[in-house]
């Protein structure tokens, strides 16, 4: 199982975050744990949308389809494009 690092204590760039949980076995819940961390701590939506956003745009570029669903896909969660349970 994959080990999703949301809640380690240690100052890591967003990111860095970011690109953690997409190389996890299970990108999705991952990256989904580190938004809904950031969200929890007191991070703006708007602020993480548009990380999202822009780190969309490069996997975009590098060709990262996989990569760039996932990034979506929680982009929805944030936004509340999704089914309530999910929403963060």
């Amino acid at each position: 199982m994959a080990t999703c690092h949301a809640e380690r204590g240690c100052i890591v760039k967003r990111s860095e975050r970011y690109e953690q949980a997409l190389r996890s076995e299970q990108p999705r819940e991952c990256l989904t744990a580190v938004v809904r961390d950031l969200v929890t701590k007191g991070g703006h939506r708007e602020a993480i949308l548009i990380e999202l956003e822009d780190l969309r745009r490069i996997l975009q570029v590098e060709g990262r389809d996989g990569d760039e669903d996932v990034v979506l896909e929680v982009m929805d969660f944030l936004v509340g494009f999704c089914s309530p349970q999910m929403r963060i």
